[in-house]
């Protein structure tokens, strides 16, 4: 994508419901606290599990990437924390493994959806709006990227209050756009597997002797941000109901 869209805009509710499966076994329950301004979890034996307020599950769901890209969100959602857990069917899991790791993180964000519309009633739609962004550019003397040996598809997604670690730019664009608070837009037309690893002072600390996150991306990696506006697809929410736990 010039990465502001999710690219699910593009196709009907009916074909996206047509290819999506769905978790054979599901628990979803409500928990007092949980770590503010994202979620926890991971892969167990046969699914995964995920904590966290209910709009980040959202934001996992569908490929959110920054608040600006979703419209109408419940304040229940923002403050509410639920605990997930998911499993496929025993006889389903051998062709999953079998997956890349960006495939499997597709299948599961589907299986995502599928469980929030049959739990939480989500009813949603896409919407063209202009909104701010930023455009990753290559910075004045060119890019600073190690070219991995491995295919993109095989690599996972990390990040912190303080790091990037990914294989090449579509990582980058997601991570960026989570701690830059816009939609950042893929303009440096670079396509090769690179390993990347961005380090930088987290937002708003003071006393960090470490560059910001803007200055850390032209530093370590040759590339910049730079301020524009774009239309993009944004995800509007019909309708959202707090579930019943089991």
């Amino acid at each position: 994508m010039a990465i502001a869209s999710t690219g699910l805009a593009q196709q009907s509710a009916k074909d996206i419901s047509d290819k999506r499966p769905a978790f054979a076994v599901v628990s979803v329950r409500q928990e007092k606290t949980c770590s503010q301004g994202g979620y926890q979890g991971g892969p167990t034996a046969n699914g995964y599990q995920i904590k966290g307020q209910l709009i980040f599950l959202i934001y996992r769901a569908y490929g959110i990437k920054s608040d600006n890209e979703i419209a109408q969100v419940p304040q229940w959602a923002n403050s509410e924390c639920f605990n997930v857990e998911v499993r496929l069917d025993d006889d389903a899991m051998p062709a999953f493994q079998k997956l890349s790791l960006i495939q499997q993180q597709e299948q599961s964000n589907l299986m995502l959806q599928q469980l929030l519309e049959d739990r939480f009633g989500l009813k949603t739609h896409y919407e063209q709006r202009m909104i701010p962004v930023y455009n990753l550019v290559v910075a004045k003397g060119g890019p600073k990227l190690t070219k991995s040996e491995v295919p993109v598809s095989t690599f996972g997604f990390a990040s912190g209050r303080d790091f990037i670690n990914c294989g090449g730019t579509s990582g980058l664009i997601r991570g960026l756009s989570n701690f830059v608070g816009r939609t950042v837009i893929d303009k440096t037309g670079l396509t090769e597997a690179y390993d990347i690893k961005l380090k930088f002072a987290p937002m708003m600390a003071e006393d960090d002797p470490r560059p910001s996150i803007f200055t850390a991306l032209q530093e370590q990696l040759g590339l910049k941000l730079e301020s524009a506006k774009s239309s993009v697809d944004v995800l509007v929410i019909d309708h959202l109901d707090q579930p019943t736990p089991n």
